[in-house]
């Protein structure tokens, strides 16, 4: 996604959120399901982590791409209790949050 796409999920979409993620989603009336993942300096001051997070939730959204319905455009934004959950727990409260798209 690109900013302007950013700046419309922000100011249009429903936000969806548990203890430590939350998506903002909005239609993009396209065929297909957009993802940006946004992990703030906020999170951790090392790149190594923050981009381990980005990787983990890369992977997730890959895996669950079949069960979301095409044309949406999804921003996935970290929040700093993400530090304290293993893959396991990240994976299942992300498949929870797509489930209600």
């Amino acid at each position: 996604m690109k900013t302007k796409d950013f700046d419309n999920v922000f100011k249009k979409g429903k936000t969806i959120a548990n203890k430590f993620v939350f998506l903002k989603v909005v239609k993009n009336n396209l065929d297909i399901t957009r993802f940006g993942w946004i992990v703030s300096t906020k999170i951790s001051k090392k790149a190594v982590i923050r981009n381990k997070i980005k990787r983990q939730l890369r992977e997730i959204s890959r895996e669950n791409l079949s069960n979301i319905k095409p044309g949406f455009d999804i921003a996935i934004v970290v929040k700093p209790k993400i530090l304290d959950k293993s893959y396991q727990e990240i994976k299942h409260e992300l498949e929870n949050l797509f489930q209600n798209i």
